[in-house]
Formats: structure tokens, sequence, C-alpha cells
């Protein structure tokens, strides 16, 4: 890895986004786990337990992605990662903006497509 591309925000040569990425996959797979134990007994504690774990599971995960984003934007060189982004932008707006179109002409005109 060259010297510009290397995470500035990291302990021992570990960037921090790295470190809490497997927070937020431990969460939701222990949210999905105690939604069965939910479904199975319908104790009301395993709920609540999942909805500790969602909570912690979005949390970290918004920390882990805001500190991946402030990594990557320290980064000396990036060529074409802003060009890549625009277009992913655009493409996840198009269609976004299809399915809403759907949704609301199959709602207001009653038209099942």
């Amino acid at each position: 890895m060259s010297p510009s591309t290397r995470s500035r925000l990291a302990i021992g040569g570990v960037p921090l986004h790295a470190m809490l990425a497997p927070f937020p996959v431990a969460c939701f797979t222990g949210a999905l786990l105690t939604d069965i134990a939910y479904a199975n007994t319908a104790v009301m504690q395993w709920s609540n337990f999942s909805a500790w774990l969602l909570a912690f599971g979005v949390l970290v995960g918004v920390i882990d992605g805001l500190l991946g984003l402030i990594d990557w934007s320290l980064m000396k060189p990036r060529p074409a990662a802003a060009l890549i982004l625009s277009a992913v932008t655009v493409a996840i707006m198009v269609v976004s903006g299809f399915i809403g179109h759907r949704m609301t002409y199959a709602q207001v005109r009653g038209v099942r497509t």
C-alpha cells in the first residue's frame, strides 16, 4: 500500500473503520437470532434484546461509515473515485425515482403494473 493511500485514522496500522465493521454484523445477526427466539417463545425480553441489538448495530454502523468516509477523504490520490461516486449516486437516484414513480402511478391510478 502506498503512503498516500494508507489509512490516516488508524491504530497500530489498522483503520478504525475496519475495527468497527464487525460490530454491526454481529448485532444484526444477534437480532435475527433473538427475533427467532421471540417468534418461538413469545417472551417479550427477546424482543427487547432485538431492539437493543438493532439500535446498537445501526449506531455503530453509522459511526463506522462516517469514519470510513473521513478516512477516504483524507487520502491524497482520488483520481476516478469522485467520478465513480457521482455515477453511483445518479444510478441510485434513477432507480429510486423509477420505483417512486411506479408506486405513485399505481396508487393514484389504481393500475397494477
